[in-house]
């Protein structure tokens, strides 16, 4: 995800308001740009009612449990792997995407 796609992750998470449940935030575990896009995210999900988790890299838990994932991992510190793409791949059938 570029840094556009920062921006609109990051202004979208306040349309998110009167939602609650689980979200999760993905990143690599960098400092600076990343790791502001993580605090601010976490912050807007937050007072929009959401249990927020980060976590570097892809959880071993189950995804179906949240309500809301976001990927913010963008500098290619830490690209997305091989075994990682299949449950990606699921997210993306199951909600259309």
């Amino acid at each position: 995800m570029g840094k556009p796609g920062l921006i609109l992750a990051a202004a979208l998470a306040g349309v998110c308001y009167g939602a609650t449940g689980p979200a999760l935030i993905i990143h690599d575990g960098t400092g600076g740009i990343e790791a502001d896009v993580v605090g601010n995210l976490s912050a807007k999900l937050t007072a929009a009612g959401y249990t927020v988790t980060s976590s570097v890299g892809l959880p071993p838990t189950i995804l179906a449990s949240y309500k809301q994932i976001w990927d913010v991992r963008f500098d290619n510190t830490s690209p997305i792997s091989g075994p990682e793409t299949m449950p990606r791949r699921r997210m993306a059938t199951v909600f259309g995407l």
